[in-house]
């Protein structure tokens, strides 16, 4: 392991080494580029702050500030609704980000 290229220790908690489940490990290996090996690290979707329009429902079309994830399955989005700012919670399915001009 030391010869190998990147590595310059094992992990260790004291004298043991650390364990890592068959799971996991099937996990990696199905997620790994069957050419290179490597892992893309998935970026979030979303960022606070950043403007998402809402595709579906009630305020379909509406443009909102995105505030943060509720779960794995929602958001909570800032809109403007009757001249006041609106925490609206919405599913992620019907979330579009929007690009910075």
């Amino acid at each position: 392991m030391r010869s190998t290229l990147g590595v310059s220790n094992l992990v260790r908690f004291g004298y043991d080494y650390a364990t890592v489940t068959d799971e996991i490990i099937e996990g990696l290996k199905r997620r790994a580029d069957p050419q290179t090996g490597l892992h893309r690290l998935e970026q979030p979707a979303f960022r606070r702050g950043g403007t998402v329009r809402i595709l579906e429902g009630p305020f379909e079309r509406l443009e909102g500030l995105f505030e943060c994830y509720e779960g794995e399955e929602r958001a909570l989005i800032l809109l403007e609704l009757l001249g006041r700012t609106t925490r609206v919670r919405v599913p992620l399915n019907q979330l579009l980000p929007v690009p910075a001009n």
